[in-house]
């Protein structure tokens, strides 16, 4: 075998591993219970008093020196149900802020599923706020606004346990975004973001695809040569490694549920 066949066998191989390893992670996603969530944070004011020490913010009455918004969106991302019966009584599913920090208010912005009766109900004044819900298909979840007097997203979570799942995951949801960067608002709001993605990272494989095909097209003819062959099959490797790793990346990144778009919307 010459240099350029090795080379595009070992490439191969490479790419079939990548792709069979995100097909699993993908499958094993699909057959388990997955609580998740994952917040962004608008800080409306910040510290006022140490610059105007003669201002005073209220909020519903109540003096703040600090006033966030932090959209949460909370969904079963695993194929199985979770029923209410599934929350440990211990340690139920809740919103909670680090310790300096007080919840004002919270409000429902969106449910995608009104039979699974989601809900919230306040344990303690101004530290916990529990989840409540008959139960959540495949994606099912809600989109929650919380009113705090935090600055930032770390200062609040959710927390509690899951028979089967464990505790609910934080996930980088917005890291969509970074797949299209040059994306306008409009178009962000039209094309889905799975398929931004898709479009973004395909694309330059794609490319070299095409071009590795007219290599073997040529050498088919008679007309390349060795170094054309070798160019060919290492650019044919290298495409589907890349192809087979943005698809594993888009399948991990999972986006937020088509039914919780407003987590993405403006706060």
């Amino acid at each position: 075998m010459t240099a350029g066949e090795i080379a595009a066998t070992i490439l191969s191989v490479l790419s079939v591993l990548v792709a069979v390893v995100s097909l699993v992670l993908y499958l094993r996603g699909r057959r388990r219970k997955e609580p998740c969530w994952a917040t962004r944070t608008n800080n409306l004011v910040r510290d006022y008093t140490a610059k105007l020490s003669a201002l005073d913010v209220k909020y519903s009455g109540r003096s703040v020196q600090n006033l966030s918004i932090t959209r949460v969106v909370f969904w079963n991302k695993g194929g199985e149900t979770i029923h209410a019966a599934d929350i440990a009584t211990a340690d139920p599913l809740r919103i909670t802020p680090t310790a300096a920090v007080t919840i004002l208010d919270v409000i429902i912005v969106q449910v995608d599923n009104e039979a699974s009766q989601f809900r919230l109900s306040s344990h303690e004044e101004g530290t916990t706020v529990a989840l409540r819900f008959a139960y959540l298909d495949r994606g099912n979840g809600a989109v929650i606004d919380v009113v705090h007097t935090g600055t930032s997203s770390d200062d609040i979570s959710v927390e509690g346990s899951v028979m089967g799942a464990g505790h609910p995951a934080k996930r980088a949801v917005q890291l969509m975004s970074a797949f299209d960067p040059l994306a306008s608002a409009e178009r962000r709001r039209s094309v889905p973001s799975r398929t931004r993605g898709l479009l973004f990272f395909l694309a330059p494989p794609v490319v070299m695809l095409f071009v590795s095909a007219s290599l073997w097209v040529t050498m088919l003819r008679g007309e390349a040569s060795r170094a054309d062959l070798a160019m060919a099959s290492i650019m044919s490797g290298s495409a589907l490694i890349t192809m087979a790793g943005a698809v594993g990346l888009i399948m991990l990144a999972q986006p937020v549920p088509k039914g919780l778009k407003a987590f993405e919307a403006d706060i």
